[in-house]
């Protein structure tokens, strides 16, 4: 790396020789060694290789390298809508240092890159400044932001570059990526072919090597764009600019797909129109130019390229508004990108990449998360984490620091549901817990702890696991995490209290002992609650029971009215007392009290405000609306300026059919009050009341003034109450006002509803699909479903639900909401048509929804209209009974409602053998089946039975023995501790008394069920239709 020192240092001054001078005075001679002096100065500060002021020079010049091809850059200036320069978000910044050193690896293999750090500093006006120290000496590369100057730019930066090595070697064509055989786009070939090239750049950065380098990482990072919303797309794209650089080759094609990858498209389709005119050619300049329409026409043409066509389209798509489509067409592409066929070797071939250390390798380790991703999305987490030589290989692979959390963090995604299964056993590595804890990184450890606790049962190590995280993490944070292992592994109370009777009672630790309680209570079983009194009796000794203390556990405990008789206004009236007082609280918490006990409680502090409030709500509750009025009127008296009586009062009213009584309360409220979000959300119902009455009017000013308030419910409330006195136009504004702000609440749904009281359904639908992502399912179902089925018009709702929700998860979130509002409508037909077409939807084998779905679908669209998924199901079995297990359980499940018992256990078993995902599911359901049937075939008995040696699940084992009759009923409540376990038993018992006639057993059981409140599992749904059903037989007869 010689450097022309003239070229370099143009204006180097020789000074006179001192020796040859006339004696002419002391004071020449001091004049010229001071004129010396200052061109030293001079030069150290302005013109020498090393000033860090240059004023001659704006970098290496040119080097003359004989014939070498010219540069793209060197031909033609870039488009000035470059103004966006890789430079300018650092991104070409930061490849420089690679490129240099890959550079200087090309001038001589054997010597080792020297450091390099580039920095980007803002200069004066428009230039800012790229600095990089090489050899130790710091240079300086001035570069403008004008856009007329970002060819001079980069043009400065390969000449840069071309000082620093000698001419590449020329590259044979057949040997360029864009003018041999195409590189194959799929993950498994593009793996091999980098770690191929990751051998041959250890022996030297040869420029085809670096050209074929450039390519790969540029579609890595083209895809890894759209397949995940991480940041490693920019992280690849930057390592294709440095390969591409310093490889010092012309290639069009290969530099249009980095300024792709770059998200550069104007850069990129000047590239492309000057490259050889290929396939790939032709699809990406239809993509840098967004032709939709030819993209469109490639990917219905098939042909070698057809799937890159289609990614191409998607992104295309979802990038110009068109975005559940192109979301839809990415995930079809990630199962065409990746190769799952040969999912050992594929692990292999992370192991053989991801080792690398170098600087310009690291990339597959961020590869590996994207294709790990891409993996957890297509393939069934339990087919994928029960191969043990995958699971090994791959941990073998992420041996680097950084990577082993990326591994054990995507096992824990997959799993996602609990995998109680003796098969998964091989994932459970003690020497890899200790790996993870010797890393010193929260994820390490909440992979470990939570994983494990949530997916393999009790390991025998639990205790040990609990004591090395107590070593290892000492701080509270993680102490937390180590007492949900204990929590979630040892049944013992008593080990659990001991537990928390060694914390510190700080803050978090605070919390554990909230959470410890809440536990206790939930359980419903009657012998813990003593425990719970030891609990408080233990944070009373440990801490100070201050009221900040106490409140924090009352708050912890807000959820125990729902179980236990414990009604939430005694936590209420537990907070309201002054001072707090430990006894009331742990009397409070610790027993189940009636509102009837509530005079005992409140003696002596029956004149608060808070304590006047309760007594008006608990009258509300006991239906006495004259008594709670009086309270809650002294209430308001006591304490004019507190919100919630008022609240209470006057929604009482309205309920009562008093709504000109619940104005004046509420206006009342605002003459104490005219500027908090109360006074506001007070005015907004005072307009609703309003509107209600005809009084549109009216109400017009009064949500004029809350809309000024800027909120939510405020636009909405002035904007109907525009619409409804004729001002339309006022009216949408606000709407869309509304909209914009609070794009997660009903405002969008309201928009769309005004919409289609206009009559303009291709607006409406536009809002749908605009603010589909923002919780459609929470806000626009509800609406959209009460609208039309006031309208008469239920296929209103069902066509916009299918236009603006594809079958994506969201969409399919939609469209199920929208089912169940319409069952709850009385609209049965409508329900079973959208619960039938979801069915339809995800068992479809290129739909990357959770098929385990489909049976809940199926079975819904049977229980709203029976009869209706007959023709879907033997459509749907002849196609994929033998591929699809979900399928094959919906068989059962059809086969157990309509009168077929014992034919469905031989069809459960089977769903067993097909996946181990849900086999737990299968299992029980075919105990199920095996007790409807009669119970009286042996041979299945034992079959079943025999099945539960797969899994290591107490509660499994209890459920399936009590349905084939091994243990009594008292058996089974007593091993069920726990709000979800609870609710299945006492479901499971309800039902079977229902089938036996035993009436007023059943809907005691089904009650106590639905007591629990364990909405989120599927007993707590069908102990209610059970219920349902039962009330509705009473009203027939």
């Amino acid at each position: 790396m010689a450097r022309d020192q003239d070229t370099a240092n143009p204006h180097v001054r020789h000074t006179p020789d001192m020796a040859s001078t006339t004696k002419g005075g002391g004071k020449t001679r001091e004049l010229l060694l001071l004129v010396l002096l200052l061109l030293v100065l001079f030069y150290a500060l302005f013109a020498s290789p090393i000033a860090p002021w240059p004023l001659f020079a704006t970098g290496y010049q040119a080097s003359t390298h004989g014939s070498r091809s010219p540069h793209p850059f060197d031909e033609r200036p870039l488009p000035v809508s470059y103004l966006e320069s890789p430079l300018r978000d650092k991104r070409l910044a930061a490849a420089l240092p690679i490129a240099l050193e890959l550079r200087q690896g090309l001038a001589d293999a054997a010597q080792a890159p020297a450091a390099v750090d580039v920095e980007v500093h803002d200069g004066a006006g428009d230039d800012y400044q790229v600095e990089y120290r090489l050899d130790g000496r710091l240079h300086r590369l001035t570069l403008s932001a004008l856009p007329e100057r970002s060819d001079a730019n980069l043009i400065a930066l390969r000449t840069l570059l071309d000082g620093l090595a000698p001419e590449p070697p020329a590259i044979a064509a057949e040997a360029a990526p864009g003018r041999g055989q195409p590189i194959p786009l799929n993950s498994r070939d593009m793996l091999h072919a980098l770690a191929e090239l990751d051998s041959r750049l250890d022996a030297a950065p040869e420029a085809d090597i670096l050209l074929q380098a450039a390519e790969l990482y540029a579609w890595e990072a083209f895809f890894k764009t759209a397949v995940t919303d991480s940041g490693v797309a920019d992280l690849l794209a930057t390592r294709a600019l440095a390969a591409y650089l310093a490889s010092g080759a012309r290639d069009p094609f290969v530099e249009g797909l980095v300024w792709l990858a770059l998200d550069l498209p104007a850069p990129a389709l000047a590239s492309l129109e000057t490259a050889p005119e290929t396939d790939r050619s032709r699809l990406l300049i239809a993509f840098a130019t967004r032709d939709l329409s030819g993209l469109k026409a490639a990917s219905e043409a098939g042909g070698d390229d057809v799937k890159l066509a289609n990614y191409l389209l998607a992104r295309a798509s979802r990038e110009s508004g068109m975005g559940s489509e192109g979301s839809a067409l990415i995930k079809r592409f990630a199962g065409d990108y990746v190769d799952f066929t040969h999912l050992a070797e594929y692990a292999s071939s992370i192991r053989v990449v991801g080792v690398s250390n170098s600087h310009v390798r690291q990339y597959p380790l961020d590869l590996l998360e994207l294709h790990l991703e891409i993996l957890g999305e297509l393939v069934e987490p339990a087919s994928l984490l029960s191969d043990p030589e995958l699971v090994a290989t791959a941990r073998l692979g992420t041996t680097r620091k950084e990577a082993l959390p990326h591994w054990v963090q995507l096992e824990s995604r997959l799993l996602g549901q609990p995998l109680r299964m003796r098969q998964a056993r091989h994932l459970f590595d003690m020497d890899l817990v200790k790996r993870l804890l010797a890393l010193e990184t929260q994820d390490a450890l909440y992979y470990q702890v939570t994983f494990e606790a949530q997916g393999l049962g009790r390991p025998p190590q639990a205790s040990e696991i609990a004591q090395l995280v107590e070593q290892a993490y000492p701080d509270a944070p993680l102490r937390q995490t180590a007492w949900l292992w204990v929590r979630g592994y040892d049944p013992e109370v008593e080990t659990r209290i001991q537990f928390f009777k060694t914390l510190s009672l700080d803050g978090a630790d605070r919390r554990l002992l909230g959470d410890f309680i809440l536990f206790l209570h939930t359980s419903k079983n009657a012998a813990d609650f003593p425990k719970v009194l030891d609990a408080l009796d233990a944070l009373h000794a440990l801490s100070d029971p201050a009221r900040g203390d106490l409140l924090a556990l009352v708050s912890s405990c807000r959820d125990l009215h729902l179980v236990n008789g414990c009604a939430r206004p005694q936590l209420d009236l537990a907070m309201a007392a002054a001072p707090f007082d430990y006894e009331v609280a742990r009397e409070i918490v610790g027993l189940k009290l009636s509102p009837s006990a509530f005079g005992a409680y409140a003696e002596g502090i029956e004149h608060l405000p808070a304590i006047l409030y309760l007594k008006g709500k608990l009258a509300k509750e006991a239906g006495d609306s004259a008594a709670a009025e009086t309270e809650l009127r002294r209430a308001i008296s006591a304490n004019p300026s507190d919100s919630k009586p008022y609240d209470l009062l006057s929604t009482m009213l309205i309920d009562d059919g008093k709504p000109q009584q619940a104005i004046e309360v509420m206006q009342s409220y605002l003459e104490h009050d005219h500027t908090t979000l109360t006074a506001g959300r007070l005015r907004i119902s005072i307009g609703d009341l309003e509107m209600d009455a005809g009084n549109a009017e009216t109400a017009y000013p009064i949500l004029e003034q809350a809309a000024r308030d800027g909120t939510g419910y405020g636009l909405i409330g002035f904007a109907l109450a525009s619409e409804r006195t004729g001002r339309e136009l006022q009216a949408e504004k606000y709407f869309t006002t509304a909209a914009k702000r609070y794009p997660r609440r009903r405002a969008p749904a309201e928009l769309a509803l005004f919409y289609l009281r206009q009559g303009n359904r291709a607006a409406a639908l536009q809002v749908l699909r605009t603010y589909r992502r923002y919780n459609a399912a929470d806000y626009f179902v509800p609406w959209l479903a009460k609208y039309a089925h006031e309208a008469g018009d239920p296929s209103l709702a069902v066509a916009l639900a299918q236009e603006a929700s594809p079958s994506d998860w969201k969409g399919i979130r939609v469209r199920s909401s929208l089912a169940r509002e319409f069952l709850e409508l009385d609209e049965p037909a409508t329900a079973a048509e959208l619960y039938g077409a979801l069915a339809r939807d995800i068992t479809d084998p290129r739909h990357t929804y959770p098929h385990n779905y489909a049976p809940r679908y199926l079975a819904a669209s049977e229980a709203a209209q029976p009869g209706s998924t007959a023709p879907l199901l033997r459509e749907l079995l002849d196609l994929y009974s033998k591929t699809i297990p979900t399928v094959t359980e919906y068989l059962g499940v059809h086969l157990l409602m309509n009168d077929e018992p014992r034919l469905a256990v031989p069809v459960f078993l089977e769903r067993m053998d097909l996946s181990p995902y849900r086999a737990d599911i299968s299992l029980l359901m075919a105990a199920l089946a095996w007790r409807e049937g009669g119970g009286a075939d042996t041979e299945q008995q034992r079959a079943i039975l025999a099945r539960l040696q797969d899994f290591d699940d107490d509660w499994l084992a209890t459920r399936v023995r009590f349905l084939t009759r091994q243990i009594d009923a008292p058996t089974l409540l007593a091993a069920a501790k726990g709000r979800s376990r609870l609710c299945e038993a006492h479901y499971f018992l309800g039902a079977i008394a229902a089938e036996q006639g035993r009436r007023t057993e059943a809907e005691r059981h089904l009650t106590i069920s639905l007591q629990t409140r364990a909405a989120n599992y599927m007993e707590y749904q069908y102990a209610y239709d059970l219920l349902r059903k039962l009330d509705d037989k009473d009203a027939e007869s």
